[in-house]
């Protein structure tokens, strides 16, 4: 084992410690290995030397981020890819440092703990071959990011910065970094110069369009010079027809469909849901079915997709396809149990969908069990909200609401099926004054 602690001599700060452990076939690394932590610590810039791959690593490597960016669906075949190019190569940091952000994506996925913690298993390796590596840092953000520390992902992404002031995917992580905190003048410049800095890739327009997904954003971007009384429940509305018809929402819809046009037919997927989500958020329910329609023939097998079309259809009083919709989604979600019945994320849509389909026991059944499961997680407290709510159980979604994170309130603050409880209640400004 291997340990190390930076200490500024000047000042007698200490700035941070480093451990690794090396093998045999390893251990020539760890002199590199140190100075790059001493590189980081100290933020020392200079020129950069290439991350090397052997020859024979670079074609699963390259084949599992190829899988990866064309479809993060196929998490498990990245993985595998990954793991193999480690083995082979065992002095470099990429295999690793991949292999963790194939094992983030596969969290957000199922929101399984053990993944992520595996995950910090393998970026712990990836430091401890190059902890100044800039994949490393950008996966170290990544990952950050996935477990709510919002400051170390900031600062990951900064350091990337500092090593390559044109690395677009920084810009954009910082950007989505922003979002998460509701900083929105943040996050819209670092997109803005993503753009700027690479106007034909599309990516940058990708991450544009799903932030205007917030109504939210919205609203504070057209209302920057208006402070509205928090004291007023109709200040908390979610802003609608107005805001969402004017200049402002056309001109920042823009990117999502010309990531539409940039993407392929299995990244554009949630491209369409997301342009689904805009229209819904403007009560334009028809128009969303659509688009949600459209993102269901590329991936039927997609819960989310089915929870927003049987939503947009019950808006827009077409509640025969609603059921159809919701039935879908409870016969894949029950699936999804079979093989993994802990799984509390699974259990709160089960509960939703049970809950539209006016099965009340199975609802509650559902949500309690999805509750007692994954506890404090961000996505199971905004569908039990939501779930109640459908039960007509406004009084168990408020007590869910007091102890929720003030993103997740923020979030149904504006979701279109919340207006009334929120007029009633006025919940933003109760639990979170």
């Amino acid at each position: 084992m291997t340990r190390v602690s930076v200490v500024d001599l000047q000042t007698q700060v200490h700035l941070d410690d480093f451990s690794a452990r090396y093998t045999s076939a390893t251990v020539g690394i760890a002199p590199a290995a140190v100075a790059g932590e001493l590189s980081r610590a100290l933020r020392l810039q200079g020129p950069r030397v290439p991350e090397a791959l052997s020859s024979e690593a670079v074609q699963p490597y390259d084949h599992g981020l190829y899988l990866l960016r064309k479809d993060p669906d196929s998490y498990p075949e990245a993985i595998q890819l990954f793991q193999n190019a480690a083995h082979i190569d065992t002095r470099s940091p990429l295999p690793w440092a991949a292999l963790a952000e194939a094992q983030v994506v596969k969290f957000k996925a199922t929101k399984q703990h053990s993944v992520l913690v595996e995950a910090q298993d393998s970026l712990h390796t990836a430091q401890g071959l190059n902890p100044d590596s800039v994949q490393v840092h950008l996966v170290a953000g990544q990952l950050h990011k996935a477990m709510g520390q919002y400051d170390r992902a900031l600062d990951n992404y900064r350091r990337v910065q500092e090593l390559e002031p044109r690395n677009v995917d920084a810009l954009l992580r910082i950007a989505g970094v922003y979002d998460a905190l509701d900083e929105p003048s943040k996050a819209i410049e670092y997109y803005q110069r993503a753009v700027a800095l690479q106007p034909g890739y599309f990516a940058p327009f990708q991450e544009l369009g799903a932030f205007t997904t917030s109504a939210a954003t919205m609203r504070r971007q057209l209302n920057s010079s208006k402070k509205q009384s928090s004291e007023r429940p109709d200040s908390m509305m979610p802003i609608r027809t107005s805001a969402l018809h004017s200049t402002t929402w056309v001109a920042m819809q823009r990117p999502r469909k010309r990531c539409c046009t940039l993407c392929g037919s299995r990244r554009r997927h949630g491209a369409l849901n997301s342009l689904g989500a805009l229209q819904a958020y403007r009560g334009q329910d028809a128009q969303a079915a659509t688009y949600y329609e459209r993102a269901l023939r590329i991936n039927p097998r997609n819960t989310v997709y089915l929870v927003n079309l049987g939503d947009s259809y019950r808006r827009s009083g077409r509640s025969t396809d609603a059921d159809r919709s919701y039935r879908m989604g409870m016969d894949l979600t029950l699936a999804e149990l079979n093989a993994d019945a802990r799984d509390g994320l699974t259990r709160a849509y089960a509960a939703y969908f049970a809950a539209r389909l006016g099965d009340r026991s199975r609802a509650e059944e559902e949500i309690g069990q999805a509750l007692a499961l994954s506890a404090g997680d961000s996505m199971v407290i905004r569908k039990a909200v939501l779930t109640y709510v459908a039960l007509g159980e406004t009084g168990r979604a408020l007590e869910i609401l007091r102890t929720a994170p003030a993103n997740v309130v923020r979030e149904l603050n504006r979701h279109p099926d919340l207006a009334e409880f929120v007029a009633i209640y006025a919940f933003k400004s109760c639990l979170h004054p």
